[in-house]
């Protein structure tokens, strides 16, 4: 599938998917996004090197997939700064942890804590 808009024709079929991986698909773009937020049972989506993939696409997945727990967003250059993943977990309760990469070789997870505080650990 490298076109744009690569999932439009099969949405209904992934209407009650829980987990997507699109890391490293140079397609996925914001009207991807579209199509992807229309997955309500989607619990876990990963986005690694997807960059054409703009900070609002990331914004409007969390606010259209309520059951969303694990974001993986790690060499998104649109979306590498601490502040904003600590936005984007404050935005949407169920949203555990976001990976993400930062300083472009740090990767770094942002977890929900126990009474809703937001950790950043490194892991490499």
């Amino acid at each position: 599938m490298e076109v744009s808009y690569g999932l439009g024709p099969y949405h209904r079929a992934f209407e009650n998917l829980e987990s997507l991986d699109m890391s490293f698909c140079a397609w996925v773009d914001d009207a991807t996004i579209d199509t992807v937020c229309q997955f309500g049972n989607l619990r876990k989506l990963s986005m690694r090197w997807c960059q054409r993939v703009p900070l609002q696409s990331i914004f409007e997945i969390v606010q259209y997939l309520p059951m969303l727990n694990s974001l993986d967003v790690r060499h998104v250059h649109s979306i590498n700064s601490p502040e904003v993943i600590k936005f984007i977990l404050y935005m949407r309760p169920s949203l555990l942890e976001v990976h993400f990469t930062r300083a472009q070789t740090v990767m770094a997870c942002a977890k929900r804590l126990l009474g809703g505080e937001v950790e950043m650990v490194a892991s490499g």
